[in-house]
């Protein structure tokens, strides 16, 4: 923290510059003058502060990687919510780099990299604040992606000293019916933070855009029964970060007239014995609760492994929310190919 608060009171005026060639003189030009907002003053001053920090070789797209590289908290933020096991343990060998920075009302917030699976968005990014803010922040302003009727968002902010959090986000969109993507594009634009009781208001605005990674997807189209709710396993989307179990849910109408709402969590194994850590990434079902859509993540799967095996447990819930019941389906074995 000291490194940038100290970067960021230079003295542009009285520092000398080492030559740069006059395509990059005018590459860091359009970036400054072109910022939306003249406010973002502390962004003018990152961006006079990398090309001191690289001299001659410095372009547009160095400006804050390089200043991050200085900051241990900028360093493979994935790692405060990682480990072997996790499903982000192959995040940073894959991410896109984004470095994008804004400051408004005494926060900046620094977005480090970003992961498009095929299915989910997960973005990693830093906030440090001007004021102690508590040990917990919230931010109710999801990630909004270009073309999507909707989406399952879920995000954790986590402290690590007295003005500084990571936070990492996941983003699950829904598209109409047979839409697929390979560029996300991505807007966020989040309104206010929350501490304590107390609401931060501000105004930051990040758009960029990220690429699918390279994978395949085996096609299952393998199912279990139990009591009239059925779980189809529809395909698998593999990637070197993770893999992606997609599935349908569907309940007779005899459970739909008894219980009001009919969940299901997955459980995986492979042959040789490992259990995966499985993030469920919501979904979209009917309105009469007949069908559903979802998918599950988890990490990549083993190279060695040659089968998986998907344990599907329903929970059955009243009117009112509860779970009243749960039961454990039969197994369904996946031959990997």
């Amino acid at each position: 923290m000291k490194e940038l608060q100290s970067m960021l009171q230079v003295d542009i005026d009285e520092i000398e510059l080492a030559k740069v060639t006059e395509i990059e003189r005018k590459r860091v030009k359009n970036f400054v003058l072109g910022t939306r907002k003249k406010k973002y003053s502390v962004l003018k001053k990152v961006v006079a502060a990398a090309l001191i920090l690289v001299g001659s070789t410095v372009t547009v797209g160095f400006t804050f990687p390089t200043l991050a590289s200085q900051l241990p908290f900028m360093q493979n933020i994935i790692n405060h919510f990682t480990d072997k096991e996790s499903i982000y343990s192959n995040f940073s060998e894959n991410a896109t780099t984004i470095g994008q920075m804004q400051s408004s009302n005494g926060i900046s917030i620094m977005i480090e990299n970003a992961v498009f699976d095929g299915t989910s968005l997960t973005v990693t990014y830093a906030i440090e604040t001007e004021e102690k803010l508590g040990e917990k922040i919230f931010s109710n302003d999801v990630f909004n992606i270009k073309g999507a009727s909707g989406a399952g968002f879920s995000s954790k902010i986590e402290k690590i000293d007295d003005a500084t959090y990571v936070g990492i986000a996941n983003v699950t969109p829904i598209f109409n019916e047979g839409k697929t993507i390979d560029t996300m594009d991505v807007t966020w634009a989040p309104k206010s933070f929350t501490t304590s009781g107390t609401q931060i208001k501000g105004d930051w605005q990040f758009h960029f855009t990220v690429d699918k990674l390279v994978g395949n997807t085996q096609f299952v189209d393998q199912s279990t029964h139990l009591d009239g709710v059925t779980l189809l396993i529809q395909s698998i989307d593999k990637t070197d970060v993770s893999t992606v179990i997609h599935y349908k849910q569907f309940a007779d109408e005899d459970v739909r007239k008894k219980w009001a709402h009919v969940s299901a969590t997955l459980a995986i194994t492979d042959n040789l014995g490992h259990r995966y850590e499985v993030q469920g990434n919501g979904g979209f079902g009917a309105a009469d609760s007949s069908s559903f859509e979802g998918s599950n993540t988890m990490k990549a799967i083993d190279p060695q492994a040659t089968s998986l095996t998907i344990i599907s447990t329903i929970y059955l819930h009243s009117s009112d929310g509860d779970m009243q019941e749960k039961k454990e389906m039969a197994p369904i074995v996946v031959e990997l190919q």
